[in-house]
């Protein structure tokens, strides 16, 4: 159950990161949030103590840091390329 939480409170976290960031600094900082919030995600959906409704949110966190990892490469390669 609080692997579940982890993750969603990582996810929530780089959300937040990627709109300030987004403003002029490197996206960095929400990437890697995400990408800890989805290796914490897939520990807390294959938890055996973990019930059936657990996991499926921690599974969900994972699609939703994965997808939150996915744009924030993308604004960093926007960056690079912007010079």
């Amino acid at each position: 159950m609080s692997r579940a939480l982890a993750a969603a409170a990582l996810a929530a976290l780089s959300v937040i990161l990627i709109v300030f960031l987004s403003r002029g600094l490197w996206p960095v900082a929400p990437m890697t949030l995400s990408f800890i919030g989805a290796c914490v995600g897939i520990l807390g959906s294959t938890d055996e103590a973990t019930t059936l409704a657990w996991r499926r949110v921690a599974i969900g966190m994972i699609v939703a840091n994965t997808i939150i990892l996915i744009i924030g490469c993308g604004l960093l390669f926007a960056r690079v390329a912007a010079g």
